[in-house]
């Protein structure tokens, strides 16, 4: 495996394909020498997130996700790519 690896998942944004993504995320975790520990968190996650993607940025129409998941270095970056309405922080009222 060369230092810059790269994973591509594509996906509709379905509730069912969070396991698919969950499954894609423990292979790249695992491929990258990872630990089960590790990985649960990493999982946990990207699917806090694409969860989000699916419920808001969607609102329950079907649209594409591409999850990324890059090694750089001693990084593991993952990019989630959607189509959806986009969210902006500033419109939110503090807690």
């Amino acid at each position: 495996m060369t230092v810059n690896d790269r994973y591509v998942l594509d996906v509709t944004s379905r509730p069912e394909n969070l396991a698919r993504i969950a499954e894609f995320i423990g292979n790249v975790t695992a491929n990258f020498g990872m630990t089960e520990h590790e990985s649960y968190y990493i999982q946990m996650a990207v699917d806090e997130a694409v969860t989000n993607i699916i419920e808001h940025a969607y609102q329950a129409q079907e649209g594409p996700i591409e999850v990324i998941a890059e090694r750089r270095g001693e990084d593991l970056i993952i990019t989630l790519r959607d189509q959806g309405r986009p969210f902006d922080p500033t419109l939110v009222t503090e807690p």
